[in-house]
């Protein structure tokens, strides 16, 4: 679980350190460590709301995926 946010503090620290990942102030620093993360057949939710500032997040992996990449070919 990645966490973004002063108010996501709190839930990082408390999950399992077996389930816990990174947590940034800012959601858009969950970019890299979430694609490093990532393997073949992984599925990914994203919470949050419009003023979390995840859809750059969800830009990112939407940008990663093949099917987009076919669609952005032609």
């Amino acid at each position: 679980v990645l966490t973004a946010g002063i108010n996501m503090a709190h839930l990082s620290e408390a999950l399992p350190p077996d389930t816990r990942g990174p947590h940034h102030e800012k959601s858009q620093q969950l970019i890299g460590p979430l694609l490093d993360l990532m393997k073949a057949g992984d599925v990914v939710m994203v919470k949050g709301s419009l003023g979390s500032r995840m859809a750059p997040v969800v830009e990112a992996l939407l940008n990663m995926s093949p099917l987009n990449r076919q669609a952005n070919c032609g």
